[in-house]
């Protein structure tokens, strides 16, 4: 085989398979965090704010501690700061208390809110802007 081709393994990709191929699938599923359903919620998102809502500088982080991925980027170009956005199932059994360790782990002092993303198996993506002083005081 010649240096520079394409390596002889051929990728099937149809209209079933084409999101579990995409770079940023493969990507959030080497994070080996979440169930498939979770992963699958996280690109959802991730496409959502890339393709439809047109964010900028999109990054994963992985949370291990809490099994879950969140996305940070920009709404637009003018954006100095990054937001963060918490991809969640809309199904998925999260408490306040559990969501408010959350928050504290993913901001610092700096920045006051998250996005909380809660994901249909429809394709329905809510978007809620959680404060993080809203939080302050929760106990279940």
């Amino acid at each position: 085989m010649e240096s520079g081709n394409i390596s002889d393994k051929k990728l099937v990709i149809d209209r079933y398979t084409w999101l579990d191929n995409h770079p940023k699938a493969e990507e959030i599923k080497r994070w080996n965090i979440g169930s498939p359903t979770y992963q699958k919620t996280v690109l959802q998102v991730y496409l959502d704010l890339c393709e439809v809502k047109n964010w900028f500088q999109l990054t994963l982080h992985g949370l291990p501690l809490y099994d879950v991925i969140y996305i940070s980027g920009k709404p637009n170009r003018k954006n100095k700061e990054e937001n963060i956005v918490l991809p969640v199932n809309a199904q998925s059994n999260i408490t306040m208390a559990r969501l408010r360790e959350m928050i504290h782990q993913i901001l610092d002092s700096s920045q006051g809110s998250i996005t909380l993303a809660a994901c249909e198996s429809d394709s329905t993506i809510v978007y809620y802007e959680v404060e993080n002083y809203t939080l302050q005081g929760v106990t279940q």
